[in-house]
């Protein structure tokens, strides 16, 4: 992801008041915070990179219109072979 190496060193600094509860809740599901942190930055980045690259879009009136002409198998043009079809993109 990123065209990143796999691995990174990360120096972070956190709060210490949480640090004693979070290994707690960390170690009952055997992860230590190093692990969780490291899980929960890659999420984040995998969200981010689909959020920013692949955001969700909503077709417009146009486009909604023709994929139901489509699935109601309205308005359809056949083709005998591929080469009519192309010779009728080439007009266009």
């Amino acid at each position: 992801m990123f065209g990143m190496a796999k691995t990174a060193k990360v120096r972070a600094r956190t709060d210490p008041e949480p640090k004693p509860e979070a290994k707690s809740i960390f170690g009952k599901i055997r992860r230590s915070v190093f692990n969780a942190f490291g899980a929960i930055a890659y999420t984040l980045g995998v969200l981010l990179y689909r959020w920013v690259l692949y955001p969700k879009r909503t077709p417009n009136r146009e486009t909604l219109d023709a994929l139901r002409e489509v699935r109601e198998r309205k308005n359809l043009t056949r083709y005998d072979s591929l080469e009519d079809f192309e010779k009728e993109l080439d007009r266009a």
